[in-house]
């Protein structure tokens, strides 16, 4: 193997979901990807979790995941409580509740899904390998690791054989090892997924800190008969001062999980309860309902200590996530759920830092906010070891006076927990409403307030969803855009100017007035005049259309004039054709309206949607587009995201091709690079290192004078996915690509009804719909029953909400003066501009004058 070869921006060490869940995210980014494991392939996996949270099911689905692990999981979509009194005959189910404690608002999943460890890690490494050509190196051990120069990291690999070949072949590999021996590897980052005997950690001398304690607990997982109703879902059952938590699974399998007592085993607590024993005792709690035991899978003793390491990452190059990090009781449950959530949090940061894109303080926030999200796990964990172990939580005092009613309460207040969406803690990404206004403020208490303010309400629990620290709700949408009805528009009156633009209306002047007073009454037909309808529209509906299709699509037509003259004739009889075909294949507009009512776009779905994963979506909530002052507010936002100090043109690369940057935004063309960039391309306020100059592209500022975008067809974020090649040993290499993902993505949300974006979309001038809406009508969708406002929090509109990579929401500023757009500056850059080496710049400046 050659040095080059031997080298990668990351070093991943173990192959459970946690490791793989991270190699496949990276290498989707852009890094390149080492992923070593010193257990075999066909070793059965350590990691015993066999239930995933919504939150969980949502990041697996990013990579179409889901629907293989639906062919050997079981969906459950809440926890039942059984309460049995009795023993043999006299056996009765007292109380039976159900708690949908799986159910929200934050993933498209109001369920939790049992499946096996070992069969997510197999779906993981197969996507791993066969999209992104990286394959997971087993039987490779790392034994040692130390800094080298370049802030790099060497580590040695150790090869050994496999346990499950034949001898043959066994003896073949052994040797084949023995002969390659140790081998070198390097890289910038090492990420340390390889459980609670973690080498990584040891190595490292970080410290496992633990929380003993002293109850016993065993699982068995067996395929059982039983006529027990929740047999393939998830209970408690409870009978006296014992219980049992029971998740049914597929094949007749179960997990049943029981806290061992000496006073049902006559055993001491250092025992081994015996398996026979055990299934006893199962059979007894279970009562009135029968089990019987058919074939023990295994039987694991386990105990409710809880492992904590003393430090998540260090010197912002060996990282740790999963159960390398810490452990969480029941077993099973949580733990990876919460290890895919800090992996999802730590790789867009990763790739930020290593393509010099961010500032090395965004590597900084990875321990506090896991640190966050674990002492939130554990508060649910608590609450779930407290219900099916029976004992009221000592803490639980008030009107909820019996044990029960304290359970329930407690699992409710920490659902978040479960569902994996609990909030992060007020930081530089997380900054909300009150932190927001005091960035520009010189008063310090402001600050104070802000911060004391924003933990007072987490301590108490009020955390509001849609505020920042929280995980981005998936609301829904109107199952159309603006150029949706821009298209499927039935009756448009003439618009304004269209005379002077060249598009004369085609109908005569009776049928037009005709039509601009039935506009007036209603833009949808009683559904008992469907006749009068289709004569009236017969008349003169056609050809108007046409003609502000035409009108509208002129900026189109004229700037493909000048690049293909050809091409002008197709294209507007292709314009035509379409808006002639949208209305005869039509039979009524009731009939449509009633065949699109039922469906809805979801905004995670749409966030997504030509966004890359390390890319920022901005929510623009731009309230009623028939108020002037909304919409001059949104021009100058836009205007302002050109100027050459904002944001966007100071974290966008040259070569992102983002069409807010670009010369040609409408059919998405390369950008014209030049061979020398002049000092005024480069931002007055950016600061960077001689070794990482990044320059910045700056358009015409001018919103008429400006290309505009085309309003007929979806504008596609430019982005490059990451197509590696792996040398024969799995490492992947990344291949040269002419652009690079955008960092930003905007999605357009307005309050305004259908009737209303008609009115705008009639009486507004070209230059106006094209200055509010740079990136296309396609970008812009409605809600005007205000789900998405209410679920994202937002009161005042306009207003922008900053969505983070990993999908929580990082801000929330209302546009409203120009200082709110100074505001999603100085956001960015907090943890987006570059440092300055100040050593280097004294000694050059020293050199220069010798000094």
């Amino acid at each position: 193997m050659s040095q080059d070869e031997k080298r990668s921006d990351v070093l991943i060490v173990g192959a459970g979901p946690t490791g793989l869940y991270a190699a496949l995210l990276l290498s989707h980014m852009g890094c390149s990807v080492c992923i070593i494991d010193k257990k075999d392939a066909n070793d059965p996996s350590n990691n015993p979790t066999y239930l995933w949270s919504p939150r969980s099911l949502q990041l697996l689905q990013a990579f179409d995941l889901v629907n293989f692990l639906l062919e050997h999981g079981v969906r459950h979509w809440g926890l039942e409580t059984f309460t049995n009194k009795g023993h043999g005959n006299a056996a009765v189910t007292g109380s039976h509740n159900k708690h949908p404690v799986w159910e929200n608002e934050a993933t498209e999943f109001n369920w939790s899904l049992s499946c096996e460890s070992d069969h997510v890690c197999r779906v993981l490494s197969d996507a791993l390998s066969q999209r992104k050509g990286v394959r997971v190196r087993y039987n490779h051990e790392l034994i040692d690791m130390e800094d080298c120069e370049n802030d790099t990291c060497l580590a040695t690999i150790l090869p050994t054989s496999s346990t499950h070949t034949s001898k043959t072949s066994k003896s073949k590999h052994h040797q084949d090892n023995s002969q390659q021996g140790p081998y070198y590897w390097k890289s910038q980052i090492v990420l340390g997924a390889d459980g609670t005997h973690s080498f990584v950690r040891q190595k490292l001398g970080i410290a496992y800190e633990r929380l003993k304690s002293t109850s016993v607990f065993y699982t068995i997982e067996a395929t059982v008969t039983t006529n027990f109703p929740a047999a393939r879902k998830m209970a408690v059952l409870s009978k006296g001062p014992n219980s049992l938590f029971y998740i049914g699974h597929r094949d007749n399998r179960a997990y049943i999980s029981f806290e061992h007592k000496p006073k049902w085993s006559r055993l001491t607590i250092d025992d081994d309860v015996p398996l026979l024993l055990a299934q006893k005792h199962v059979k007894s709690i279970m009562e009135p309902y029968q089990i019987e035991f058919n074939k023990p899978h295994s039987y694991r003793r386990w105990t409710a200590t809880e492992r904590t390491s003393e430090e998540f990452s260090l010197n912002r190059r060996y990282f740790l996530a999963g159960g390398a990090a810490q452990s969480v009781c029941p077993e099973g449950i949580l733990v990876s759920d919460l290890g895919l959530e800090q992996v999802n949090n730590l790789c867009w940061k990763l790739f930020l830092c290593l393509k010099h894109r961010g500032s090395p303080e965004l590597l900084d926030t990875y321990e506090e906010e896991c640190r966050s999200k674990l002492s939130d796990t554990r508060q649910a964990s608590k609450a779930l070891m407290h219900l099916f172990t029976q004992s009221a939580p000592s803490s639980g005092r008030g009107l909820n006076s019996t044990p029960s009613r304290e359970l329930i309460y407690m699992l409710s207040k920490t659902k978040h927990g479960f569902i994996g969406e609990a909030p992060y803690h007020a930081n530089m990404l997380n900054v909300d409403t009150a932190s927001t206004i005091s960035i520009t403020s010189v008063d310090e208490a402001d600050t104070i307030q802000a911060v004391t303010a924003s933990f007072t309400q987490r301590a108490q629990r009020k955390i509001q969803m849609g505020a920042p620290g929280t995980l981005a709700p998936n609301s829904k949408l109107k199952p159309y855009t603006l150029f949706t009805l821009l298209v499927n528009t039935k009756e448009t009156a003439t618009p304004p100017g269209s005379i002077a633009n060249g598009s004369k209306p085609l109908s005569s002047s009776h049928n037009s007035s005709k039509d601009s007073n039935s506009n007036d009454k209603d833009d949808r037909p009683p559904r008992t005049s469907t006749l009068r309808w289709r004569r009236e529209r017969s008349n003169s509906t056609s050809s108007t259309s046409s003609s502000t299709t035409s009108w509208l699509l002129s900026p189109i037509i004229k700037r493909s004039s000048t690049s293909n003259p050809s091409a002008i004739p197709a294209m507007t009889s292709t314009t035509t054709t379409t808006a002639t075909a949208v209305h005869s294949n039509t039979t009524s507009t009731a009939e449509r309206w009633r065949r699109i009512k039922t469906n809805h776009y979801s905004v995670l779905d749409r966030m997504a949607q030509n966004a890359s994963t390390s890319a920022f979506r901005l929510v623009i909530f731009c309230g009623s587009l028939n108020d002037a002052e909304n919409l001059a507010t949104l021009q100058r936002f836009r205007r302002h995201l050109e100027e050459p100090h904002s944001f966007m043109q100071r974290y966008e690369k040259l070569q992102s091709n983002h069409p807010l940057l670009s010369g040609s935004w409408i059919f998405d063309e390369p950008v014209k690079r030049n061979s020398s960039l002049s000092l005024s391309s480069i931002s007055h306020r950016s600061s960077v290192s001689s070794s990482n100059r990044v320059f910045f592209y700056s358009p015409p500022t001018s919103p008429v004078s400006t290309v505009r975008t085309s309003l007929d067809q979806p504008r596609l974020t430019t982005s490059s996915d990451f197509h590696p090649s792996s040398d024969t040993n799995g490492a992947s290499t990344s291949t040269t690509t002419t652009t690079t993902p955008s960092m930003f993505s905007f999605l357009y949300i307005t309050s305004s009804s259908r009737t209303e974006i008609g009115k705008f979309l009639s009486d507004t001038k070209p230059a106006v719909v094209h200055a509010t809406f740079p990136l296309g009508l396609d970008k812009v969708y409605l809600d005007h029953d205000q789900q998405a406002h209410t679920l994202y929090n937002v009161r005042h509109s306009p207003s922008v909400v900053v969505v983070r990579p990993d999908g929580y929401i990082g801000a929330c500023v209302r546009l409203q003066h120009d200082l709110d757009f100074e505001k999603l500056d100085a956001y960015f850059d907090a943890f987006l501009r570059p440092p300055i080496d100040m050593t280097s710049a004294a000694a050059m400046a020293a050199d220069y004058y010798d000094l």
